[in-house]
């Protein structure tokens, strides 16, 4: 700050510095001709006065050698560096002068008179202020979400970079007027203030920090400083850009239908706009577009207006799908749409029969078969609306002649309108046989069979196509068995999975009839408690529970009770096998416990009753339910281990396990007094198994140390060798639940031998018989094939490649398939042809009934497709990227390049340049187009004349688009300053 010429002010002595005390020999003043001076080499100079006096006399002292020092000389030096002696006046004068450099800093004098010498310092004595500003520096976001307050910082200097400060001079106020604009809807302001400041003081450092709010909509907010000192017009930006997603728009071309040929080349156009909470485009935001289909799911960004344009297809199969947009930045910002892609012109007809060997109406008078003849595209995808009319060929008795009771038909004759499936349907009715076994030409294996017809006349061209399909009718056992294939239309070269299941709950599975003798303890033992109760109390309740889970329509139940030793307690057949249950659970009930224990002979009189009172039906199983409490005693072991004794031997133990004696029976082979019977029947599980009976047996104890090891491992061979299982009871619960599962485990034994052979040598392709070595590969694949999952529910994988390769067949070997059991099996196939295949060679065949019966695979299709275009989403972008020139000195033009950068299909791109003036707005000055067939780069170029516009700064942006609506922009490049300073005008007339 300049300080005002010729105005000196006296500075109090403030202290004296030095040799001598504050009462020294000299009295020393110290004046300034100016308060403040200048950084720089403008008003740089003062002259600094010294006044010496006598401080006893107060009289000026002449000719004292005066010397001049600084605190800080950085600040300035003297112009007299030596001493100055004092006139007549006392006074010495030196010229001070300031540097570049701003601040405050102490003065020092000395003055020395013969030899007395004294200092003083006046402090705070130099004050350099700063020179006019000159720069200014600016400290804020480049950009920040729309709507938000950020922080813009200013940092003023002059042109030494001294701070405009007011420090020094704290009397010289400094003060700025700021202004913001910018895009619609002009809504950015100084928080506190509005879009103006005006008489902005700068703080004593000389900063200003203002609050911006910047515009709701998104661009370039400009902040400017109008001139200052010797600081011009100063333009900033700040880019508000969108925040995170807000809403999403769609538009599906073509829509309303939404829908296109699956033809392998048509295509969706999809176009996603994402904007924020303000309507302004959200740039540059993550997508998650993802379909029905799993696997499809795909993540796109928005250019640099918001938007994701892409393409979704092409598809070959028909389908509805789902089409779902979320932003990643905010998931609650979805969209979805449901495209639908269409069968082309109908091609070609298969005919399948469901099942195509079932039971004859007398087996199962409600039984039908669905035969479909199913109408598709060359594609394979079903075509609706094509007329199918069904006939019956001639009816065949191979192996007969048989007793038929009715003929087969057809539910409808008639012309029947293929569904959305592709699909015409009718029954077929199979015929039936007299079950009279008596009736002439009766046979338990009755077959017969015939040929559906269906005759499809094409709607487009009206040529008619026939298919047949063998169906068959037998009244006599069969499988369930399915086919399928996975997916069903796949393209040259793809896998697919190929499952064939068993299910043992077809019409022919049903339970044989069960003949059951419960065989149960009454020992003494039987009446000890056991929690509440005697152990023949929970032994009742348990075989009740038993009878009930029986089928009194079918099988029959009967009771032997034993004991022994004791007078009357001996074994007692109390029912022989009936199908009256009240009897049964009567005689149960009225069981009481007294004697020992001759387990053996009840095993054998239990036996013996089955084969007194056989079942009339063949297929009855056959056992016993042996429960004891304890050790085997009187009349020995039940599978005859040690001597063999006649019916006069009375020396068995009663109360331990004898396993040295038992009762030797006539007629089941070795002899009395013999110590090898084990072998043979006197055996009891021999003799049971050889007359096809089956041993079940439960041992019955609070405490297994109850029983006798040998006597567990005999019940344990009598039920293995006989196909039964022994089992543990230490309670009621336990003996309840053990009497269920073996009723369960008779019930299900209804099973058959069954094998697969799934042969390939031969497959029809396209009606066409063509080697299977052209049409499959057989894929191993170590957790999905071959994949079988067998009766008990476990699954392993086997490699079957060696079968696969010694004759294109697989082979499986099933085993028994019990009712409600199901057996699968799945292989991978490599598809080498293209067409519709029957997948099923001719040959391949079901055995089951120990190879009596035979099942032919249902015919299952399969379409492929020579090229099925990849079905997903391909994403069409243009982007811009400009050169941002710098400008050269004292020229008005700015020749600007811009790279476009393409990727989709044909189109057309526009383009638009635009200048940007302070106040935000864009002004195009340049329109260019051009067409392009597919992914392209291209450089363009175009020049922005300042000469057009007024004078000031100005800033250069690109923006292209396609026909499709996709968009970008480049950044901005500037900024570009044009001014008309220095430059003559001539005017014309």
């Amino acid at each position: 700050m300049r300080a005002k010429a010729g105005i000196f002010i006296i500075i109090s002595l403030l202290f004296l510095i030095g040799t001598v005390a504050a009462a020294g020999p000299f009295t020393i003043t110290i004046t300034s001709s100016k308060t403040y001076l200048t950084a720089g080499y403008t008003d740089n100079q003062a002259v600094i006065n010294v006044n010496v006096k006598n401080s006893t006399t107060n009289v000026n002292v002449s000719g004292a050698a005066v010397t001049f020092s600084v605190a800080d000389p950085s600040l300035g030096t003297y112009q007299n560096t030596g001493s100055v002696l004092t006139d007549l006046g006392g006074n010495a004068n030196n010229t001070f002068i300031s540097t570049t450099k701003s601040g405050i800093t102490n003065i020092s004098v000395t003055a020395t008179y013969l030899n007395a010498t004294s200092t003083q310092t006046l402090l705070n004595g130099i004050k350099v202020d700063h020179d006019n500003a000159h720069t200014a520096t600016f400290d804020y976001p480049s950009e920040s979400a729309v709507g938000t307050n950020i922080t813009f910082n200013i940092s003023f200097a002059d042109r030494w970079g001294n701070p405009i400060d007011q420090i020094i001079n704290p009397g010289k106020l400094h003060t700025i007027n700021l202004h913001v604009t910018g895009p619609n809807p002009y809504d950015c302001i100084f928080v506190g203030y509005g879009p103006d400041i005006l008489g902005k003081q700068l703080d004593i450092h000389g900063n200003v920090s203002v609050k911006v709010q910047l515009t709701s909509g998104a661009g370039p907010n400009v902040v400017t400083l109008d001139s200052f000192e010797d600081i011009p017009i100063t333009t900033n930006y700040i880019t508000a850009v969108s925040t995170e997603p807000f809403s999403i728009k769609q538009v599906f071309t073509p829509d309303s239908p939404a829908e296109i040929p699956a033809d392998g080349t048509t295509q969706f156009t999809i176009l996603y706009s994402l904007f924020d909470k303000f309507g302004n485009p959200a740039n540059q935001q993550w997508v998650w577009v993802n379909t029905s289909i799993p696997g499809e799911e795909q993540q796109f960004k928005t250019d640099n207006v918001g938007q994701i344009a892409i393409t979704y297809g092409p598809r070959s199969t028909i389908g509805v799908i789902n089409i779902t947009a979320t932003a990643v930045a905010n998931n609650t910002v979805t969209i979805s749409h449901s495209v639908e892609f269409t069968s082309t012109a109908a091609t070609t007809m298969v005919v399948t029969a469901n099942p195509e060997t079932m039971a004859s109406r007398d087996v199962n008078p409600s039984i039908t078969s669905g035969v479909t003849a199913t109408v598709t595209d060359v594609m394979g995808n079903p075509v609706e609306n094509e007329s199918v009319t069904f006939s019956l060929g001639t009816v065949g008795y191979p192996g007969g002649p048989y007793n038929v009771t009715s003929s087969p038909s057809l539910s409808s004759y008639g012309t029947i309108t293929t569904d959305q499936n592709g699909d015409a349907m009718v029954q077929f009715i199979p015929g039936s046989f007299n079950t009279n076994t008596n009736a002439v030409n009766y046979s338990a294996t009755a077959t017969g069979n015939c040929t559906v017809t269906a005759t499809w006349v094409s709607s487009v061209t009206g040529n008619s196509t026939s298919k047949n399909i063998l169906v068959t009718w037998k009244n006599y056992p069969y499988l369930s068995v399915t086919t399928s294939v996975n997916p069903s239309t796949v393209a040259l070269n793809d896998t697919v999975d190929v499952t064939v299941a068993f299910r043992g709950d077809g019409w022919a599975l049903q339970p044989s009839p069960l003949d059951v003798v419960l065989v149960m303890d009454r020992s003494g033992s039987m009446d000890d408690s056991m929690t509440g109760h005697t152990k023949l109390y929970y032994a009742k309740a348990a075989a009740t529970t038993f009878v009930a889970q029986m089928n009194q329509s079918r099988d029959r139940i009967g009771l032997v009770s034993y004991a022994g030793y004791t007078s009357g307690t001996g074994t007692s057949i109390d029912i022989t096998p009936t199908s009256t249950y009240t009897s049964v659970n009567t005689k149960i009930n009225n069981l009481n416990a007294n004697g020992a224990t001759e387990t053996r002979e009840a095993l054998k009189q239990s036996v013996d009753l089955l084969k007194a009172y056989p079942n009339s039906n063949p297929k009855a199983i056959q056992s016993l339910i042996l429960m004891t409490d304890g050790n085997f005693n009187w009349k020995g072991s039940p599978i005859a281990m040690g001597q063999a004794r006649d019916s006069s031997y009375t020396g068995y133990s009663t109360n331990n396990i004898e396993t040295d004696d038992f009762l030797w029976y006539s007629g089941l082979g070795c002899s009395v007094g013999s110590t090898s019977c084990q072998a043979t029947s006197q055996n009891m599980s021999i003799y049971a198994k050889n007359n096809n009976i089956r041993i079940y047996t439960i041992g019955f104890a609070a405490n297994v140390n109850d029983f006798d090891p040998q006597a567990i491992a005999a019940m344990q061979v009598m039920a293995n060798a006989t196909g039964g299982f022994y089992s543990y009871a230490p309670d009621g619960a336990t003996l309840s639940q053990i009497y269920t599962k073996i009723a369960g485990d008779l019930k299900n034994d209804a099973g058959v031998n069954t094998s697969m052979l799934a042969d390939f040598q031969n497959v029809n392709v396209t009606g066409v018989s063509v080697p299977g070595a052209q049409v499959y590969d057989y894929v191993y694949n170590n957790t999905a094939s071959t994949k079988i999952t067998w009766q008990d529910g476990v699954s392993n994988v086997t490699n079957q490649s060696a079968q696969w390769a010694a004759n294109h067949q697989l082979n499986f070997n099933i085993g028994t398939i019990k009712v409600g059991q199901t057996w699968q099996a799945t292989f991978r196939l490599k598809v080498k042809q293209s067409g519709i295949i029957d997948l099923f060679g001719s040959n391949s065949l079901v055995t089951f009934n120990n190879g009596t019966s035979t099942l032919t695979l249902p015919h299952t299709y399969l379409t492929v497709v020579p090229s099925l275009n990849a079905t997903g989403f391909q994403l069409q972008q243009i982007d811009v990227t400009s050169s941002c020139p710098a400008q050269i000195p004292n020229s008005a033009i700015i020749p600007l390049t811009w790279n476009v950068t393409y990727t989709g299909g044909p189109t057309d791109i526009s383009e638009v340049v635009s200048y940007i003036d302070t106040s935000g707005a864009h002004v195009p000055f340049y329109y260019g187009g051009y067409h392009v067939n597919g992914n392209s780069t291209i450089t363009r170029s175009a020049q922005f004349d300042m000469r057009t516009v007024p004078p000031g700064t100005y800033s250069i942006q690109v923006s292209t688009s396609t026909a499709d609506n996709t968009a970008s922009t480049s950044p901005s490049c500037g900024n570009y300053t044009y001014s008309t300073k220095g430059v003559t005008f001539i005017r014309l007339n």
